[in-house]
């Protein structure tokens, strides 16, 4: 069987065990929804995120809801519903593309260190130790200042602080792995490090980025809405944090509730959503 059919074959029974939980179910369509917020703010929404509205020539500034603004104005008098949507496409580009990018690095840099040994593996696990002792805060604004704000910057910032859990899960499973007989059979026939790595102890490893891929989403929503709010995000791109900051500025956290409570809600339902994904995950490959 070819590697690619291998790795399919693991994928489509992954993803059935997922499909197999209600709380996963719950979890994927609350991800799903943040989705649609995101897809559907390039089509539907009448105002820029940050253009001001005026009303019989005044600034609607801090309008509660109502029939015109369903969720309210800013003191900017921007409409927080088009913010809210359009916040949704950054919260989700940086929570699934920093998952991504740290499921990669984990699980190659636990491969190589688990299976290769020795000189490899001291260095990989020294470098996963300084990361750890790295601030997150410090680290992000130091990045940020070196290559200026933007959530590029921030994906990357949280894809190299977020791999390392994974990447000492994938080494301890890889340590075990390599001394099974199997394995040393394909060795004496042959078979070099990068096809034993990838064809024969990779698979085994699947499960393991499936749930930290969803424990890392979950990470990397609440770090990016954190970093944002700190202002350390894209000026001129709206997002949750961002909404979040400038209420917390304005001083208008209690008289104007419908400011900071809609963003806030949506960054705790998709951390919540990705949280139900990798219990209801647990929950089932478990049984």
């Amino acid at each position: 069987m070819k590697t690619e059919n291998v790795y399919l074959r693991l994928v489509k029974n992954e993803l059935h065990i997922l499909v197999s939980s209600r709380v996963a179910w719950v979890g994927f369509l609350i991800i799903i929804a943040g989705g649609i917020m995101a897809v559907s703010s390039f089509f539907v929404l009448r105002h820029g995120p940050y253009e001001s509205i005026y009303v019989d020539g005044k600034l609607a500034s801090l309008l509660p809801p109502q029939l015109s603004f369903p969720l309210g104005t800013n003191a900017y008098g921007q409409d927080i519903l088009t913010q809210l949507f359009a916040g949704a496409r950054i919260s989700l580009f940086v929570g699934i593309l920093a998952s991504l990018a740290a499921v990669f690095i984990g699980t190659n840099v636990g491969l190589f260190a688990g299976y290769l040994r020795g000189t490899t593996d001291q260095v990989l696990m020294r470098i996963v130790d300084f990361l750890y002792s790295v601030p997150f805060e410090g680290l992000a604004i130091v990045l940020v200042a070196l290559a200026g704000p933007g959530y590029l910057m921030i994906t990357l910032v949280i894809s190299i602080l977020i791999w390392r859990g994974l990447a000492r899960v994938v080494r301890s499973e890889v340590l075990r792995i390599r001394e099974l007989s199997y394995l040393k059979v394909a060795r004496a026939y042959g078979a070099g490090n990068f096809r034993v790595m990838y064809r024969h102890i990779m698979p085994n490893v699947i499960p393991t980025m499936f749930v930290y891929f969803a424990t890392n989403l979950q990470a990397a929503i609440l770090a990016e809405a954190t970093l944002s709010f700190l202002g350390l995000g894209d000026p001129v791109q709206i997002s949750w944090g961002q909404m979040l900051q400038q209420a917390f500025n304005s001083g208008a956290l209690r008289s104007a509730w419908w400011w900071w409570i809609p963003p806030a809600f949506c960054i705790s339902a998709l951390v919540m959503g990705a949280y139900m994904i990798a219990t209801g995950y647990r929950q089932r490959s478990s049984n």
